[in-house]
C-alpha cells in the first residue's frame, strides 16, 4: 500500500530531468560530502541526452550507493552512465573485498549489512527507491576484485508533436 502511494505521488510530484545534467550534479553534490574519495567518471553514449523523473529520495538512493562504493574502496571509484532507447544504466565500481557469498543473494534486504556499524537499512532503501521509479538495482561481484552496482531506471518517453 505505502508502496503504491507512493508511486502515485512520484507520477505526481517527481521533476523531470536530463540524465546527464542530473548525474553531473549528483556527482557534484558528493563530492563534495565524500571529498577523499577519488572517482572517476565517464559517460559511455554518445548523443543528445534524454529524461528521466526524478525527485529527493533518488537523488539519495544514488548518493547512498556511490557512499557504499566510497567506503568500500576510497581509492577508486569508477561510474559509468550510459543509456538506450528505453532506460538509464548507472554502473558503479569499487575495488574493495566484493560481497561475501554468505550474504550474496540476501544483500539489499533490510537488516543486512557488510559494514562494521552499518544497520543494513541503506541498500534496503536504495532498492525500494529505485522500485518505486520502476528501476532496479543489482550488485554484483566484479571478476577483477570489488563491487559493481548496476543502477537501471526506464527514461521518460519522448513527447510527440
Amino acid at each position: 500500500n505505502m508502496v503504491e502511494k507512493s508511486e502515485a505521488s512520484t507520477r505526481e510530484t517527481g521533476e523531470k530531468v536530463a540524465v546527464v545534467a542530473y548525474i553531473h550534479s549528483l556527482l557534484e553534490r558528493w563530492q563534495l560530502m565524500r571529498p577523499e574519495v577519488h572517482n572517476q567518471f565517464c559517460l559511455e553514449t554518445a548523443g543528445e541526452s534524454p529524461y528521466l523523473r526524478v525527485d529527493e529520495t533518488m537523488n539519495q538512493a544514488i548518493i547512498n550507493l556511490l557512499n557504499n562504493a566510497g567506503d568500500a574502496s576510497p581509492q577508486q571509484v569508477d561510474i559509468g552512465l550510459s543509456w538506450d532507447l528505453e532506460k538509464m544504466l548507472l554502473t558503479i565500481r569499487d575495488y574493495g573485498e566484493g560481497i561475501p557469498m554468505a550474504i550474496a543473494e540476501q544483500i539489499g534486504k533490510p537488516f543486512v549489512t557488510t559494514k562494521r556499524k552499518g544497520i543494513g537499512l541503506g541498500l534496503f532503501l536504495s532498492h525500494a527507491t529505485v522500485a518505486r521509479f520502476k528501476g532496479q538495482v543489482a550488485l554484483y561481484n566484479h571478476e577483477q576484485g570489488g563491487t559493481l552496482t548496476e543502477l537501471s531506471v526506464p527514461l521518460e518517453k519522448a513527447e510527440s508533436c
